[in-house]
């Protein structure tokens, strides 16, 4: 039997069954595609939530308020300003701006914007694409998306960052706005608050800055330009040099604008020709005016300040421009809470224009500004807040210089400088004590070569300089009255001492602003002789106000505060300044300072500034050539610093002697006329003594603990008490002091040969060199030449006669010596002048300076009082 195999027919493969194959895999790639997109929305959306979570509270009150203007209270919280910026904003209604002006905008800026909630999404996905094909294809496609609404979002809320989680928080914000604010209110804020170049913020001040008219009398052409000119304010400027020789560029973007308004139906294609062929024939019709802000400021000296502060702490908190921060400011409603106390502020400027205070003869400069300028601050040690700032006497510039807290107009601050940058190093370090004597005596001839070094016409060899002001020399002096006498010698042999270093170390930490390295020495800090260049080193009253209220704050010099905080239109926190300190100096040391400086304001001269009962202490300063006066105090409530200086850097001249004016009688009366007010109703207070201090007697000359011929100096008892660092009280007893036989006719130290008729024991003090000149002491000093005796080369020994006997006398006559000393029994100076340079140091018999004295220790019995030995 026979089987049939049945063929499977051959497969043929049509066109139609090729797409249908082709159309399942299409199928299945939408199908995959549509999945993946899915999947992608969902991860998208979640991560659009995140950052959108992320964005700030979308704060109503805070949108609207861009255009207010911020204000700026005392520290009893009443307006005393309002901010006035370079730029010029005025606000109004958006029934007082041209409906050709809003179509304008709403045709170039946001063309959907009455139709969209606050994002359109065509135009951002139209953007987007358009960006993505740049990125493929090549080109630079950079054309913003936002609406109307997200770019006042973007000012108010968020940075400038071209990020996609600010894109998407910009975005959030937006719906979040146009649920609660209407469209009216949005473009009018916008309209308010753009920038349109020159100093116009808004169109208001915008329509006065280029036609002389209010944004409501706007014609077509004119909102036309201004709605132009927000793409790029520099470049469409008019008023360039190369706007005015070539108008095209601005005149083609107006009518670009044109364009847009017929595209959007605010213009007829009629209408457009005949605004265009305007353009054409006679330009746009400008009429030019400058914007002057708003007055002045009421308390100028003070607010100014203020208001650059918080531009810049605006940049550092918000990571923003300086523009950006003028632009918050002026326009953002802030009220900025400032430190200034009215009362004090406003009495400071009276008594500084108060001509009475005053012997300087006075003149008027080359700008009609009168001379010498005065200037003045108080702050509060305490707190750091700056109460009263005045940069100027008589009438002043707009916005002219303030020579109270500018960092660009600094001065030399003469002997001010002696307790920041002489004393206060060697205290604290505990290199010498307030009660360490120093030599009151000219600089060796080498150490004034070294001083002079460079300067032209200086004469080394002349032991008077450098010299006092008192042109005197006292010898031994310790930091206290040094500081009193404000003695040149002394300050510059403390600041050799402890060295030029920590002189530097602590310039800077009391906030001196130094010069360059070259022109830093010895003179600049022991005597306050700054190189001044271009007035930017140095110090100002309100830099030594602070620095000076750290002796009275335990040592703790805060940052001078103008502002404790600002507020945003509703109410919250935009800035905020605490009280922020550092430890600059010990307490003990500080406390140490604070006697000294008060015993500074005892001297006959600096009485007048004691202005009441209440503790104050203080310096004076004046500079070379008496081109700055200066007089820096504090009490424990407040730190005040006057200047007296010309602008034009001439010596201050007493009118009453006609030669150049002391710090002495430059300005210490209107300090304390100025210091008077704000302690009125204060109680009586002195500043705590801290626990790291003691009080020790001891002896003046010496600077350790005194003996029984301490207390018989011929000046009579030189035991003093002085203020110590617990770890610096002296352990050694005073060796300067010594008794020795003179023979009372010559002066000299009595030798075996002396008769002794002749021989008298005395306490003298000892120094171990020669000095150039004669010192105050020089009477008091252990002789150093030896009685020869008397005969030949000698002298002769006085024949005494016995007094005349009286009849109610039955005694014999004494035939010893006369009890009284003879005035010539005081030694004189018997000794040729040396030739040899002094020596600058402590004597070796006294403690050095660097170290206490290493002899006897306290607690046993004083060295005995035995007259040295007074061999030749």
């Amino acid at each position: 039997m026979a089987y049939k195999v049945k063929k499977t027919p051959k497969k043929t493969y049509t066109r139609h069954s090729g797409l249908t194959i082709f159309g399942k895999v299409l199928k299945g790639l939408v199908i995959l595609s549509l999945l993946g997109a899915i999947l992608g929305s969902l991860f998208l959306g979640n991560k659009f939530l995140d950052i959108a979570r992320g964005a700030p509270d979308a704060d109503i009150e805070k949108f609207l308020s861009l255009s207010q203007e911020s204000v700026l209270l005392d520290d009893q919280g009443q307006i005393m300003d309002r901010v006035i910026t370079d730029e010029v904003s005025r606000p109004v209604k958006i029934a007082q701006m041209s409906k050709a002006l809003q179509n304008a905008f709403i045709a170039t800026e946001d063309e959907r914007f009455y139709s969209h909630h606050g994002v359109d999404f065509r135009r951002t996905i139209g953007v987007t694409l358009r960006y993505g094909l740049s990125k493929i294809v090549g080109g630079n496609y950079s054309q913003g998306g936002s609406t109307l609404t997200q770019q006042l979002i973007k000012n108010i809320f968020l940075t400038r960052d071209q990020t996609e989680s600010r894109k998407i928080q910009e975005m959030y914000l937006a719906l979040q706005i146009e649920k609660k604010v209407p469209k009216e209110k949005i473009l009018e804020t916008y309209l308010n608050s753009i920038f349109l170049g020159g100093r116009a913020y808004g169109v208001e001040a915008a329509a006065q800055q280029y036609f002389s008219k209010s944004a409501k009398d706007l014609g077509v052409i004119e909102s036309a330009y201004l709605a132009g000119v927000t793409q790029a304010p520099s470049e469409y400027f008019a008023f360039t040099e190369e706007n005015k020789k070539n108008p095209s560029l601005y005149e083609n973007r107006t009518k670009t604008v044109l364009d847009q308004m017929t595209k959007n139906g605010f213009l007829t294609p009629e209408e457009n020709k005949k605004y265009a062929k305007q353009i054409d024939q006679k330009g746009i019709p400008f009429k030019y005016t400058t914007l002057i802000n708003g007055g002045v400021y009421h308390y100028d000296y003070f607010t100014r300040p203020v208001v650059s502060q918080v531009i810049a702490d605006l940049m550092a908190s918000q990571n923003i421009s300086r523009e950006k921060a003028k632009e918050q400011l002026s326009m953002g409603g802030y009220r900025i809470y400032t430190t200034m106390n009215r009362a004090f502020q406003e009495h400071t400027l009276k008594e500084i224009d108060n001509k009475e205070n005053y012997r300087f003869k006075e003149y008027t400069d080359e700008h009609g500004i009168i001379q010498p300028q005065v200037s003045a601050v108080i702050t509060e040690p305490s707190t750091g807040h700056v109460k009263a700032i005045v940069g100027g006497r008589g009438e002043q510039v707009v916005g002219g210089p303030n020579r109270a807290s500018s960092r660009y107009f600094l001065r030399s601050i003469g002997s001010a400088t002696k307790p920041l940058t002489a004393f206060t190093p060697g205290i604290d370090q505990k290199i010498f004590n307030a009660a360490t004597p120093f030599e009151d005596s000219p600089l060796s001839l080498e150490e004034r070569k070294a001083y002079f070094f460079g300067e032209e016409g200086a004469d080394p060899k002349d032991p008077k300089y450098p010299g006092n002001s008192y042109r005197s020399w006292y010898g031994l002096t310790d930091v206290k009255d040094a500081l009193r006498r404000s003695s040149n010698l002394v300050a510059i042999k403390a600041v050799k001492t402890t060295g030029l270093a920590l002189s530097q170390d602590y310039a800077q930490r009391f906030g001196l602003v130094l010069p360059p390295e070259s022109h830093r020495g010895i003179s600049m800090y022991a005597l306050g002789q700054y190189a001044n260049i271009d007035g930017e080193d140095g110090g100002n009253p309100l830099i030594m106000a602070s620095a000076y209220g750290t002796f009275v704050n335990h040592g703790v010099k805060n940052k001078s505060i103008l502002y404790t905080k600002v507020l945003d239109p509703a109410g919250k926190v935009v800035l905020e300044n605490k009280t922020r300190g550092d430890q600059i100096i010990q307490p003990g040391t500080a406390y140490i300072m604070w006697d000294v400086l008060k015993n500074v304001v005892t001297s006959d001269s600096l009485s007048v500034v004691k202005f009441s009962d209440m503790p104050v202490g203080g310096k004076t300063g004046t500079s070379q050539d008496s081109k700055e006066l200066w007089f820096a105090g504090t009490t424990p409530y407040y730190s005040c610093a006057v200047l007296i200086a010309g602008d034009d850097y001439k010596t201050i001249i007493d009118r009453e002697t006609d030669r150049g004016m002391s710090s002495a009688v430059g300005g210490l009366k209107v300090w304390s006329k100025i210091m008077k007010l704000p302690h009125e109703g204060k109680a009586l207070k002195e500043v705590p003594v801290p626990s790291d201090v003691v009080k020790v007697p001891i002896s003046y000359d010496s600077g350790t603990l005194p003996t029984d011929l301490t207390r018989r100096d011929p000046r009579g008892d030189r035991t003093r008490e002085a203020w110590f660092l617990r770890d610096m009280v002296p352990k050694t007893f005073d060796n300067i002091h010594v008794e020795a036989d003179i023979n009372r006719i010559t002066g000299k130290l009595a030798t075996a040969s002396t008769p002794p008729g002749l021989r008298v024991k005395r306490v003298f003090i000892r120094r171990d060199y020669n000095p150039e000149v004669p010192l105050a002491d020089d009477p008091y000093v252990l002789p150093r030449g030896s009685d020869p005796g008397p005969g030949p080369g000698g002298y002769t020994v006085p024949v005494t006669k016995p007094p005349v006997t009286k009849p109610e006398n039955t005694q014999p006559p004494s035939t010893q010596p006369p009890t009284t000393q003879p005035p010539t029994t005081q030694p004189p100076n018997t000794q040729p002048p040396s030739t040899q340079p002094p020596s600058t140091q402590p004597p070796t018999t006294q403690p050095p300076s660097t170290q206490p004295p290493t002899t006897q220790p306290p607690g046993t019995k004083p060295p005995s009082t035995k007259p040295s030995n007074t061999k030749p």
